[in-house]
């Protein structure tokens, strides 16, 4: 049962920041890669910094995914209103797609007992054993959708 609480936050908050926010969804996409960049190189150096600051071990595993959650939050906050309202409900599977791509990124950096718990989950197995092709499918699929509805338009300029 909690593992499914977590399964449905994982893919559900970027929908949720998203809509909130009315973000554009490629900002949110890009900003969901950086983060994982982000916590990818700086994780061990953010914790050799906050390890004397912090005492508690369990603070720590959280940090990872703290240094995702906070650049998508931030977001949300400085692009806010980046989506008209008429365009909002447009942007959902695009939506649907960066909340993929974040539990697919949050997933494996959970703490062992909560990826434990998700892995005996149908969709947390298949969420962390099938990570790279989601990650890899939704790239390209966001790409393909920046590179076709988001053409320059080219008229005719009055000289």
């Amino acid at each position: 049962m909690e593992a499914n609480i977590v399964l449905a936050f994982l893919f559900g908050f970027p929908l949720v920041v998203g809509a909130l926010f009315r973000v554009n969804t490629s900002y949110l996409f890009v900003t969901i890669l950086a983060a994982e960049l982000i916590e990818r190189y700086f994780r061990d150096d953010a914790e050799l910094v906050l390890a004397p600051l912090i005492k508690s071990d369990a603070v720590l595993q959280y940090l990872g995914f703290a240094m995702l959650v906070l650049p998508v939050i931030l977001t949300g906050v400085f692009l806010h209103g980046s989506l008209s309202k008429a365009k909002t409900f447009l942007q959902t599977v695009p939506l649907v797609l960066c909340g993929v791509v974040f539990a697919a990124f949050a997933a494996p950096i959970l703490p062992t007992v909560i990826r434990e718990a998700l892995i005996e989950t149908q969709v947390g197995s298949l969420l962390i054993d099938s990570a790279q092709l989601i990650v890899g499918t939704t790239v390209f699929l966001q790409l393909m959708a920046l590179w076709s509805f988001n053409k320059p338009k080219h008229g005719s300029k009055k000289h």
